[in-house]
């Protein structure tokens, strides 16, 4: 029997692929053992609550870095200590440098509040009473920075101080019918400084005279003789005691005193040296009313219908347009260093910014076509006051974006108002009363000299 010789190409077509067959099938076997381990070894498995946990064998390799990795030294430790303790007062101070930033603005009264929206808008939330005290017509009020005092001044010569709280007079200083050092005619401006040291009035005899409020019978320290016309206003720097302050010179700012006349110039006095420091010329008529803040800044404005702006420590100033007001500036008012109300004779207010030479509002017949006789602000809110020759006090919400929105309105039937200001730390403001203008004869009504004590009730957000 003839063997028939195998065919080769059968052969290897036979044998190769078992044999390639049977080596793939053991590296698949070498790669599913190699994933088992590995998903063994870093696949999470949960509990029986669906809590998240390692593997066995994680956990004993981590048992095993654990007993291989030295234990802490105490130097280590107080270290580890020492830098959460400088990180938890890192993280504090940084928390007290903004409040402390914040404060320190509001200090220097960068920060315009609004507060208006505060006050109730009820006839029966404000609450005012009147108190009489001058012979003859008042002119001007000012009060303490505690709001505990107020003095004003009148056209009998005479300056009355007032405790706030009892609405009673504790002192009065008169004029020279009664003192050869009083005033001999009308007291038209009153001011008194930071830490109540100082009262300063100026009069249409042409001098200021500085005051010692401790007396309730006033000792005059010194008169300042060096205008030629009326003292018209008179106004100290304002100063925080806890800041230290100092204007050129290293003159105190707390008894730094403005004075504006109707010789058209304003002058600028060291009232603890009772000496005049400078001059300034700019108007071109009698200056009617100045105001000034924190910042050697001062404003004042006119017969002349402008409204000036000057600069101590640079000696320089700004006049602003003309045409904001027809008529003269009766009286003008900071609502901080960068925005300004003005009062004028043909009854409209506005509000100028510094940086824009025309008024960025302005509301015509504020006072029903009256004059508008006085103007105030509560320094650094929207929150101001005004008053007419027909003896109506308006409260106003003065908005640098809105403009100017009526918020309340009182009728005094006492007389014609003359003067105002708002308390600095409390919701009141003083209103003076009486027959006649501060400034004139024009219009003669009924009415009581004295002074109006106007209170309401807000809610401020600490």
């Amino acid at each position: 029997m003839v063997k028939r010789p195998r065919n080769k190409k059968s052969t290897l077509n036979n044998n190769r692929p078992h044999k390639k067959r049977r080596d793939n099938d053991e590296e698949i076997d070498e790669s599913l053992a190699d994933l088992d381990m590995y998903s063994k070894k870093k696949k999470a498995r949960f509990d029986d609550d669906g809590l998240f946990m390692t593997s066995s064998e994680d956990e004993s390799e981590v048992e095993e870095d654990a007993l291989e990795r030295p234990p802490k030294t105490a130097d280590e430790i107080r270290v580890e200590e020492a830098q959460k303790r400088l990180e938890a007062l890192r993280s504090q101070v940084g928390d007290d440098e903004k409040e402390l930033k914040k404060k320190l603005l509001e200090e220097k009264q960068h920060i315009y509040k609004s507060t208006i929206n505060s006050i109730t808008n009820q006839t029966s939330n404000y609450r005012y009473t009147h108190t009489r005290g001058h012979k003859k017509t008042p002119t001007c009020v000012t009060l303490t920075k505690d709001d505990k005092q107020a003095f004003t001044g009148g056209k009998d010569c005479t300056v009355i101080q007032w405790d706030v709280t009892t609405q009673k007079k504790i002192g009065c200083w008169k004029g020279s019918n009664y003192r050869e050092d009083g005033h001999s005619d009308y007291i038209l401006s009153i001011d008194v400084c930071s830490d109540g040291k100082y009262v300063c009035t100026g009069s249409r005899d042409g001098t200021i005279k500085i005051w010692d409020p401790r007396d309730p019978k006033g000792v005059v320290i010194d008169t300042l003789t060096d205008h030629f016309g009326f003292v018209n206003g008179v106004v100290f720097q304002k100063i925080d005691p806890k800041r230290q302050q100092f204007a050129v010179r290293d003159i105190p700012l707390d008894y730094l005193l403005y004075s504006a006349s109707s010789d058209r110039t304003i002058r600028v006095w060291n009232i603890e040296e009772r000496a005049l420091v400078n001059t300034l010329y700019g108007h071109t008529s009698d200056v009617h009313d100045i105001d000034v803040l924190y910042e050697e800044i001062a404003i004042s404005g006119g017969q002349d219908r402008g409204l000036h702006l000057w600069k101590f420590e640079t000696e320089s100033q700004l006049k602003y347009s003309t045409s904001a007001h027809t008529t003269p500036i009766n009286s003008v008012s900071m609502i901080n260093e960068k925005l300004f109300l003005t009062g004028s004779q043909d009854g409209s207010i506005a509000m100028h910014s510094k940086s824009k030479m025309k008024p960025i509002h302005q509301f015509n017949q504020a006072h029903g076509g009256e004059w508008i006789t006085t103007v105030s602000s509560r320094p650094f809110t929207d929150q101001m006051i005004s008053g007419g020759p027909d003896g109506t006090v308006k409260i106003w919400e003065a908005n640098p974006k809105s403009g100017f929105r009526l918020h309340h309105q009182l009728h005094l039937k006492e007389g014609q108002i003359t003067d105002s200001v708002f308390g600095h730390h409390h919701p009141i403001a003083l209103c003076t009363t009486g027959r006649e203008q501060r400034l004139g004869r024009w219009k003669v009504i009924p009415g009581k000299s004295g002074l109006a004590f106007i209170r309401w009730d807000e809610n401020l957000e600490e």
